[in-house]
C-alpha cells in the first residue's frame, strides 16, 4: 500500500512539473531563440584570428674563426636580436596605425595583405642560442585575419629585416671582413708557392713540413677550400635567414550547428533554472500568506 502511495505521489509530482513547465514554456522558447541568435552572431560577425609561426636564424653561420693561423678581427660579429625586436615593434605600430603604404614599401607586402595582419611577435620562451657558431634561433609568431594572407610572408619579413639600414651596414662590415680573410689566405697561398719553388730548386726535403707538420699540398688544399667557402659566404651573406617558414593553418569550417546545439542546451538549463526561481518565489509568497 505504501509503495502504491509513493508511485501515485511520484506521478502527481511529474504531472505538476509538466503543467508548470507548460505554463512557462514561453520562457524556454525565448531562451532557445536567444541561444541560436548568439551562435549566429558568434559564427558570422565575430572576426576569426589565425595563428602561425616561423623560425629565424640571426647571424647565419659564418666561419669567423682564426683558422690556418689567420688572425684578423673579432671571432664573430655581434647578434642582431635587439634590432629585430625593435623592427617588429615598428611593424606592429604601423599595422595598428594603418600606415600600410609605407610598410608595404619596406616589406614588399601588398597593402591588401597587410590589412589582414594583426601582429607579429617574438616568442620569448622559444629562443635557442648556438654558442659554438654564434647563431641565435628565434620563433616569430604571426596573427592574421585570413589564413590565405600567410603565404609568402616569411620571405617578405626576411627581406624587411635584412634591408634595414642598420642591418645593411653590418652586412657591409661583414663583407669587408670576409674579403680581408680572403686576402690573407691569398697571401698565405703565395708564400706557400714561393716556399715550394725554393724547395724544388734546392731539393731540401726537410723544409716540406709546414704549418704544424702538414705538407705543402694538404695546406694548400685546406686554404683554397676555405677561400672558396668564404667567397660563397660573401655571395649569400645575410644577417637574418628563414629556417622554417610560416605554416598555413587549415581554414576552419563553419561550426554554426555545433554552436547552436551547445547554446540550445545551455539555454534550456538556464530557462529551467529561471522557472525554478519563479516556482520558489511563488511558494515563498504562498507560505508568507499562510503564516500571516
Amino acid at each position: 500500500m505504501t509503495n502504491n502511495n509513493n508511485e501515485i505521489d511520484l506521478i502527481e509530482l511529474f504531472v505538476k512539473v509538466f503543467f508548470y513547465i507548460k505554463k512557462y514554456i514561453w520562457i524556454i522558447i525565448i531562451f532557445i531563440f536567444l541561444g541560436i541568435g548568439y551562435s549566429f552572431i558568434t559564427c558570422q560577425f565575430i572576426k576569426k584570428e589565425y595563428k602561425s609561426s616561423m623560425i629565424l636564424s640571426l647571424n647565419p653561420k659564418i666561419e669567423y674563426n682564426n683558422a690556418f693561423s689567420l688572425n684578423v678581427g673579432p671571432s664573430k660579429p655581434e647578434n642582431e636580436y635587439d634590432i629585430i625586436n625593435k623592427l617588429i615593434g615598428s611593424f606592429n605600430s604601423q599595422i595598428s596605425s594603418k600606415n600600410f603604404g609605407s610598410l608595404s614599401q619596406k616589406t614588399n607586402i601588398s597593402e591588401s595583405k597587410l590589412k589582414k595582419v594583426i601582429e607579429i611577435s617574438v616568442d620569448e620562451n622559444d629562443i635557442e642560442i648556438k654558442n659554438i657558431s654564434g647563431v641565435i634561433f628565434i620563433r616569430i609568431n604571426l596573427l592574421v585575419k585570413d589564413p590565405l594572407a600567410i603565404e609568402g610572408l616569411s620571405k617578405n619579413l626576411e627581406y624587411y629585416f635584412n634591408n634595414n639600414p642598420y642591418i645593411q651596414r653590418k652586412l657591409k662590415s661583414d663583407s669587408v671582413y670576409l674579403s680581408s680573410l680572403i686576402s690573407q689566405i691569398e697571401l698565405k697561398l703565395s708564400d706557400l708557392d714561393k716556399i715550394n719553388a725554393r724547395i724544388s730548386d734546392n731539393n731540401n726535403d726537410q723544409e716540406l713540413t709546414l704549418y704544424s707538420n702538414e705538407s705543402y699540398i694538404t695546406e694548400s688544399v685546406r686554404l683554397v677550400s676555405y677561400k672558396e667557402k668564404l667567397k660563397t659566404e660573401i655571395k649569400n651573406l645575410k644577417k637574418v635567414e628563414v629556417v622554417d617558414e610560416f605554416y598555413i593553418p587549415r581554414a576552419k569550417e563553419s561550426s554554426f550547428i555545433m554552436h547552436s546545439i551547445i547554446s540550445v542546451c545551455v539555454s534550456i538549463v538556464l530557462s529551467f533554472f529561471l522557472i525554478f526561481i519563479i516556482f520558489l518565489n511563488k511558494k515563498a509568497k504562498s507560505y508568507i500568506k499562510t503564516s500571516s
